[in-house]
């Protein structure tokens, strides 16, 4: 996959390193056109840049807002963050619909997001 492929789409985070995502917890990933990126960490909302080569995604520097929420979910937003400051290959998942972040330290899978209601 390529940032071609990528841009313009959106994903929900569903498993982090094997574990699946708190249930009522929306972690997700846009990107946008240029190499920008938008989505949730869990609480807060993350915006930075991205950019693929090679099979790799290299994104950052990743910003926060910074509102503090449960301490469950607290600790997933921690987890999402820090799975996304690893070395990243894209890996296709079981479908279209999916895809694998993989790092040396564990993998995290994406489906795509249903399209928004108009």
């Amino acid at each position: 996959m390529d940032a071609a492929q990528l841009e313009g789409t959106s994903w929900d985070i569903v498993e982090i390193d094997g574990e699946p995502v708190l249930e009522a917890s929306s972690p997700t990933l846009e990107f946008l056109p240029e190499g920008q990126l938008a989505g949730r960490a869990t609480i807060n909302r993350l915006m930075g840049r991205y950019e693929v080569a090679d099979g790799a995604l290299v994104l950052g520097p990743i910003a926060t807002t910074m509102m503090a929420g449960p301490e469950d979910l607290m600790a997933q937003e921690r987890r999402v963050l820090d799975a996304l400051q690893r070395e990243l290959r894209l890996e296709a998942g079981a479908g279209d619909d999916e895809l694998l972040l993989v790092s040396d330290a564990g993998t995290t899978r994406l489906v795509r997001a249903a399209a928004a209601e108009d």
